[in-house]
């Protein structure tokens, strides 16, 4: 029985690499854990974190993000204290104290008068001067420099491409371990988008868009067609834009991913206090809500999980804020703009979604061998269980970044119709997803072949099912 329907994303981190860390995150409601480069070392520590977190449940899917044109600085040795009229030079080689560690080409994409943000904004600097490939800079807002932080430029297109050296070497690793999601940075438009697709090409991983400054803004109508789903990281986009945006921006991008049936995802800061209280405040209470009456699919920690004081506390208490505000959710049908060859699939959504009031039903099963019916029927936030019959592992897991939707394992059946319906109804009371008061609308193709049309609906009432059934299959009342 699903007790939330918001899945929960979960950043990994220094806090959290151990196995017992991490199966509290996922008792306390854990649906994805994410891995950011930035905390790896090597191939070798992402197989290790992988085996860990397969090891507490082959239902936690495993997201790699990916840095692209994300610029950081090095981890140079101690913090910099800062006044306002301070001097910083970035230098361009390994060699200097400050530089950009994945961009050491970054002074030829500025000029004098830029600005600069380091660590999501909290020090602002100005560009003086470029000179010998060196970038000088005057302080205007901050007080410590910190090392392996992040470096913004707002409205200056780097020359980065949106997928690295680096990241083809940890997506070739992933694709071969089996991983379910590459989260790409910094995605600015259709053909950032389309190059680590292409990239991705013939593989079961599923790529995120993450949208982080105003270009990506900009083109995300372009950026969804393209894409697996949207991650919405709130962080760099308030220091790209002006923060006052970011809650329409919000709003607007999780829309236009509910109207594609594509998951979106809520990032940065979401419960920000609990890295060092155990306990969020009012306003990330509201903000969490907020996101989960807007449609989101999922929430994600960062700071929270991965470096936090407090982080299966964190994930306890954003489901304790989706199972509550969950209640409030209005079903309704969605606009559709999905592309042409899935309209067939929108017109039984909709029809579905009529059913489901007509006849009351409780429950529905869908069969779906790539998760898109699954994912077209959850964006109506149906008020009923949508239990979802998949053909492996790997679809079942990248269902788990689908809000309302909890999938199982049911390969295909080459039987005769009617023994793979008993045989779908038998493996649900066996497993304890329905009971003889339900009533379920079953959906998609029960019966797997080649050559045979699809059952688009079966109507079931368990109780009188059971009946006509009992002598047939042996199978257990509940």
């Amino acid at each position: 029985m699903i007790t939330k329907r918001t899945k929960i994303v979960c950043t990994l981190g220094p806090s959290t690499w151990d196995k017992k860390s991490i199966s509290r995150l996922f008792k306390a409601g854990m649906n994805v854990a994410r891995i950011n480069t930035a905390f790896i070392e090597d191939l070798k520590e992402l197989k290790e974190i992988a085996d860990i977190v397969r090891s507490i449940s082959s239902e936690i899917a495993l997201m790699l993000d990916i840095k692209g044109n994300d610029v950081r600085l090095n981890n140079f040795s101690t913090p910099i204290k800062l006044k306002k009229g301070d001097e910083i030079v970035i230098g361009s080689s390994t060699g200097d104290q400050i530089y950009p560690a994945n961009y050491l080409d970054l002074y030829k994409d500025l000029k004098k008068g830029d600005e600069l943000f380091f660590d999501d904004g909290y020090v602002k600097v100005v560009v003086e001067k470029i000179s010998k490939k060196k970038i000088y800079c005057k302080v205007r807002e901050g007080e410590v420099l910190n090392p392996g932080k992040s470096l913004n430029t707002p409205g200056i297109y780097l020359s980065l491409p949106p997928i690295t050296k680096k990241d083809k070497e940890q997506i070739d690793f992933c694709v071969k371990d089996g991983w379910d999601f590459v989260a790409a940075s910094y995605i600015r438009d259709k053909k950032d988008a389309q190059a680590v697709m292409k990239y991705l090409k013939d593989t079961n991983v599923h790529v995120i868009a993450k949208i982080e400054e105003g270009m990506g803004v900009s083109n995300i109508e372009d950026i969804i067609q393209v894409v697996d789903g949207i991650m919405i990281a709130r962080g760099d986009m308030a220091v790209e834009m002006p923060y006052e945006q970011i809650p329409s921006i919000q709003k607007m991008v999780i829309s236009l991913c509910n109207i594609a049936a594509k998951p979106v995802i809520n990032a940065t800061e979401v419960v920000n206090s609990m890295k060092n209280q155990p306990r969020p405040t009012r306003a990330e209470i509201t903000d969490v809500a907020n996101a989960i009456l807007d449609g989101t699919d999922a929430i994600m920690t960062s700071g929270e999980t991965s470096v936090g004081r407090y982080p299966d506390e964190a994930v306890r208490a954003i489901s304790r804020i989706a199972v509550e505000n969950e209640k409030y959710l209005e079903s309704m049908l969605i606009e559709s703009r999905i592309k042409k060859q899935d309209q067939i699939a929108v017109a039984m959504t909709e029809a579905a979604f009529q059913v489901i009031f007509e006849l009351d039903i409780n429950k529905v099963f869908v069969i779906t061998q790539t998760g898109t019916t699954a994912r077209m029927l959850s964006r109506y936030d149906l008020p009923v269980e949508i239990d979802a019959f998949v053909p492996n592992d790997t679809i079942k897991r990248q269902l788990a970044m689908t809000k309302g939707v909890t999938s199982y394992v049911f390969p295909p059946q080459h039987k005769t119709e009617d023994y793979s319906l008993l045989k779908l109804v038998e493996y649900a009371i066996n497993n304890d997803l329905t009971k003889s008061s339900d009533k379920i609308l079953i959906f998609g193709k029960v019966y797997w072949t080649e050559v045979d049309f699809p059952n688009i609906f079966e109507y079931v009432e368990m109780k009188k099912f059971l009946k006509d059934m009992k002598d047939k299959l042996e199978i257990k009342k509940s």
